[in-house]
C-alpha cells in the first residue's frame, strides 16, 4: 500500500490550478481573438503614479518593447530560436492597458529582472488654473 502525505493546503492549490485552466479553455472559446496567453498585469495605482508588473519567464531586455501613449500602455514580447534569415518565432505576446490618467512619457521607467517586467508610470502633472482678464 502507498501512503501520500499531502498537507491541508496542497489541495486548494490543485483546485486553484484547475479553476485556472478550466477559466483559460472558456475565455479560449468565447473570445478565440484574445491573447489568453498574455502576461498578466498587476497594477498598483498611487496618488502621483502607477506601478505595473508583468511575469515574463524567459524572455530579456531585448525581448520586450514598452510604448506609452497618452493613456495607453503596450508591452510587446517576442523571443526567437536561431539567427538571421533562418530566425523563427518560439514565443510572442502583446498585451495592452488603459490607465485612467495621463503618462508622463519622459518619466517612466522600466526594470527586467528575474523574469518579472516592473514599470513606474508617473501621472501627467495637470496645469494649474488660471484666471484670464476679460477686456
Amino acid at each position: 500500500m502507498v501512503w501520500l502525505h499531502r498537507t491541508p493546503f496542497s489541495l486548494l492549490s490543485d483546485i486553484d490550478r484547475l479553476a485556472s485552466a478550466a477559466v483559460d479553455r472558456m475565455a479560449r472559446v468565447a473570445w478565440p481573438e484574445a491573447d489568453v496567453d498574455a502576461p498578466r498585469a498587476n497594477v498598483h495605482l498611487s496618488e502621483r503614479e502607477a506601478g505595473v508588473e508583468f511575469l515574463v519567464p524567459g524572455y530579456g531586455p531585448e525581448h520586450v518593447q514598452v510604448s506609452v501613449e497618452g493613456r495607453r500602455l503596450l508591452v510587446k514580447g517576442e523571443r526567437k530560436e536561431g539567427e538571421g534569415d533562418a530566425a523563427r518565432v518560439v514565443a510572442s505576446f502583446e498585451r495592452t492597458l488603459d490607465l485612467p490618467f495621463d503618462i508622463d512619457i519622459d518619466n517612466v521607467q522600466a526594470k527586467l529582472e528575474h523574469g518579472v517586467l516592473r514599470l513606474a508610470l508617473p501621472k501627467l502633472a495637470k496645469t494649474a488654473a488660471r484666471v484670464i482678464s476679460v477686456r
